[in-house]
């Protein structure tokens, strides 16, 4: 070989080399295909190369034609193969001129490849020579014919299609990366013209092809190389903000192996764990949770990793341990990263501490659990007014139920009882930020009232902008009640103070007055007449004023009494004929008696006065007739069972124990609401001027609490009036109540239907009927009461309620109710005693009534005995 063949053959040599490279570099990156395209086109080129030193080296004609030959050969895969990458590089949409190009080349390599002959379609072979370096080179070329010629036609015209291709390439922007190539592509060009004009005998001199192509593939190959390492340096620079942007969150990003090995974790980690990052690099990750969260860990790793999923199930939350032994609670999330064949090559994701959100939630459970147990009604509205929440105890309350109330205004509650200026001023008060205190009187679902004591309180965001308002309500409906009867009490103490200090007074001035008419009456004796019927009439006035303040002293304990033991029934029976006597002939009246001895301690002349003012007020309610009961019976009540006394009490003393009662009804007009609570007042009276002195009920009033009892009043206009003398029995009239008292026993189970609106003496009359073994069904009004029957799955036996109804009346409701339950029976309650309301047609015989108060043991006896008739 000489030194033109071994230059060529160095050439193919760094081009074999090149090409491989870039072959390696694309099984790298398979997604790189200009890569592959590159490689192959410099394996041709090389193989070309090897060709040329082979031609250069022959010594005989054969041996040159043959190498000429794969010359040709290799140029047929060096067109395509550079067609290809360039196509590849510039990112060329339309190939249409590509597929052209590489029919050509396909046809003629079938050509070179399956010819008969492999020369014949070539001219006669020559000797040829020239001058290289100052060396003569000889070999032998076979002369090139039409298909030859045209080859090398088709490679100028591919040579100039690819540089086309990398001018628009290169006006496109894309300068530094087509630069080089257009310069290689040029020099390429040259040595195709070159060796055309060669080869056809244009001028004698060395071929340069071999040149060509090695510029050509040396400034691909820097283009490549230099895009390669643009694009490493850009990985670099995103790597290092990818790594600035990780380290940067405050959320732990972390990747573990297929093993829980941590690869990598981000710097929150190590505020996170406590541990710098070399020490969890390679460390298991479980070994830096909480012992008792490890196994769910666990599962939750290797289900990803087992099962192959490329995105774990939700996030789980988790304790971690830190280096100082403190625990913090933290959500884990992750997914993973799949190999080529499919397996799992790592999992990662973030971790975020949420121990401060998990102890707000806990403090919101808290919050939220106290707001729910609260006993004052809690109701959050929009600035607009619109109900927004409410607490179960609003619910229980007003009735309404959250749903029915969510989104409605608080006016749904309005009762009529305050005017537009008093919600006004609540309003401005609100709205400019400041706390509202003040009184509701509010209406619940079923339309009873409802006094609340109410804070209202705006809520603002972290702008300081009022977004809500919070209502904190307290029902005082029982408490006004109590404070009304306190204030009663205080009332009637400060009356009987007052008459104690007037009687005293006045008794004095009587003694002076009728002494001192005495004293007068004697030293004018003789008197004439007239002067007599003067003294005799200051005589009069004075013992009538003498009884008023007998009566006053009797008001206020302040009168003589002789106590002894005393049966009621006697005492009643002693004074039969004189109340008969009193009364008038259009008023029947009726005695009863209990059928055991009522025996008390008390002073029976004062017991009588008592009941002589009690028939006398019964008679002034009657003045067109009616009918007047006096009846005698005893009671025990605990001091639970006294709660039926928060109606007609004189609200000083609930009397409880064995007690006997006497009790005067009437069928006069009695009494209204308002006028109740001064009955029993000094002076107070409603039979007009000069027709009494209104001392007879404060009369009556003072006598039951000088013996340690109590009076009570029930009355509604229209259905007369029923006044009960209540007094201790002693323990032989207790003993004597006592053994009357027949127990009987249920005769079968039962469901009981109870309306009471007074919550304090329905939860009484149920804890009855409970304690007896009857189901319970309790309620607050009729409305409500057949709501619940057509609701019941169990049918309802019985029904106890108020005769006399909010709204309705007792017996119409109950016979409405057996339309829904036929077999369905009713005791009603009242404070009229049954015989009264029967004389009046208010109760048929066969209906029952337990007459209040009442102890706990009647009312098993009375239900036994209504369910087994």
């Amino acid at each position: 070989m000489h030194g033109l063949s071994t230059a060529v053959a160095c050439l193919g040599a760094i081009t074999f080399y090149v090409g491989f490279y870039h072959l390696l570099f694309y099984l790298q990156s398979r997604e790189r295909r200009e890569h592959l395209a590159f490689a192959l086109s410099c394996l041709s080129v090389g193989f070309y190369d090897v060709a040329c030193a082979g031609l250069y080296a022959a010594t005989t004609i054969e041996a040159g034609a043959a190498w000429q030959y794969w010359q040709f050969v290799a140029l047929t895969g060096t067109g395509a193969f550079t067609v290809w990458f360039t196509s590849e590089f510039v990112g060329r949409k339309s190939r249409r001129w590509d597929y052209l190009f590489y029919a050509y080349w396909a046809i003629q390599a079938v050509v070179l490849l399956f010819g008969k002959n492999q020369l014949e379609w070539h001219k006669a072979a020559a000797e040829k020579s020239f001058i290289f370096f100052g060396t003569a080179i000889s070999y032998h070329e076979v002369e090139p014919g039409a298909l030859v010629n045209t080859q090398s036609l088709i490679g100028l015209a591919t040579c100039l299609y690819i540089l086309n291709s990398l001018i628009a390439f290169y006006h496109s922007g894309k300068r530094h990366e087509s630069g080089p190539i257009i310069l290689g592509m040029l020099c390429l060009v040259g040595s195709v013209i070159n060796d055309t004009f060669v080869s056809t005998g244009i001028y004698k001199s060395v071929y340069l092809i071999e040149y060509g192509y090695m510029c050509m593939v040396l400034a691909m190959a820097y283009s490549l190389t230099r895009g390669h390492l643009r694009t490493q340096k850009a990985l670099r620079t995103s790597e290092e903000k990818y790594r600035s942007l990780i380290n940067s969150v405050p959320d732990v990003i972390y990747t573990v192996d297929t093993q829980g090995h941590i690869l990598s974790i981000s710097s929150a980690g190590v505020a996170l764990f406590g541990y710098a990052q070399n020490e969890m690099i390679g460390q298991n990750f479980l070994q830096y949770l909480h012992p008792d969260d490890a196994s769910t860990a666990r599962k939750f790793f290797y289900s990803a990793v087992i099962a192959k999923r490329s995105n774990p199930p939700g996030t789980i939350r988790l304790r971690a341990l830190r280096k100082d032994g403190t625990v913090r609670w933290i959500a884990v999330n992750g997914s993973t990263t799949l190999d080529d064949d499919g397996e799992i090559a790592q999992m990662q994701g973030i971790i975020r501490d949420v121990t401060e959100n998990c102890k707000a939630k806990e403090d919101l459970a808290r919050l939220a659990a106290a707001v729910n147990a609260a006993d004052e009604s809690i109701v959050i509205t929009d600035t607009t007014g619109a109900i927004q929440y409410v607490n179960p105890c609003f619910e229980q309350m007003t009735g309404y139920s959250r749903t029915e109330i969510v989104g409605k205004n608080p006016r749904i509650l309005n009762s009529g009882k305050h005017d537009r200026a008093f919600y006004a001023k609540m309003w401005t008060t609100i709205s400019s930020g400041e706390t509202w205190r003040g009184h509701f009187t509010n209406r619940k679902k079923d339309g009873t009232l409802m006094e609340e004591e109410a804070v209202i309180s705006p809520v603002r965001d972290s702008q300081g902008k009022i977004v809500n308002y919070v209502a904190v309500k307290r029902d005082v409906t029982q408490q006004r009640v109590l404070e009304s009867q306190l204030r009663h009490s205080q009332t009637m103490e400060a009356i009987g103070r007052l008459a104690k200090g007037i009687a005293h007074d006045f008794t004095n001035m009587l003694v002076i007055i009728t002494n001192s008419a005495h004293l007068a009456k004697k030293k004018l004796a003789p008197i004439p007449a007239e002067v007599q019927l003067l003294f005799d009439n200051i005589t009069t006035a004075a013992n009538k004023a003498g009884e008023l303040t007998s009566q006053l002293m009797a008001f206020t304990h302040q009168q003589t009494v002789s106590l002894r033991d005393v049966d009621l029934n006697k005492c009643v029976h002693g004074i039969e004929d004189m109340v008969r006597r009193t009364l008038e002939q259009n008023v029947r009246f009726a005695i009863r008696y209990s059928r055991t001895p009522s025996l008390v301690k008390v002073d029976p002349g004062q017991i009588e006065q008592a009941i002589i003012h009690l028939v006398v007020n019964a008679c002034d309610a009657m003045p067109n007739g009616g009918h007047l009961t006096l009846e005698t019976s005893h009671l025990v009540l605990s001091p639970a069972e006294a709660v039926q006394f928060s109606e007609g009490i004189t609200r000083k003393d609930v009397v409880t124990g064995p007690l006997a009662v006497i009790t005067v009804s009437d069928t006069g007009a009695g009494i209204s609401s308002d006028i109740q609570p001064h009955i029993f007042e000094p002076f107070f009276t409603t039979k007009g001027k000069g027709k009494s002195t209104g001392l007879g009920l404060s009369t009556v009033y003072g006598i039951a609490r000088m013996h340690g009892g109590a009076i009570t009043v029930y009355s509604n206009p229209g259905t007369g009036s029923t006044f009960a003398l209540y007094l201790p029995l002693t323990q032989a009239g207790a003993a004597a109540a006592d053994a009357s008292d027949t127990p009987t026993r249920i005769l079968k189970p039962a469901t009981v239907l109870l309306i009471e609106e007074d919550p304090l003496y329905r939860g009484l009359l149920a804890k009855i009927l409970k304690g007896c073994g009857y189901a319970v069904l309790e309620t607050e009004n009729a409305k409500l009461a057949l709501d619940l029957a057509q609701d019941a799955k169990a049918k309802i036996d019985l029904v106890m309620c108020d005769l006399l109804l909010a709204g309705t009346d007792g017996r119409k409701f109950a016979d409405n109710l057996k339309r829904i339950h036929p077999q369905c029976k009713a005791v009603f309650l009242s404070g009229y005693p049954a015989a009264h309301l029967r004389e009046q047609g208010l109760l048929k015989h066969d209906e029952c009534l337990l007459a209040r108060p009442f102890a706990a043991s009647v009312v098993e006896p009375v239900i036994s005995s209504i369910l087994a008739g």
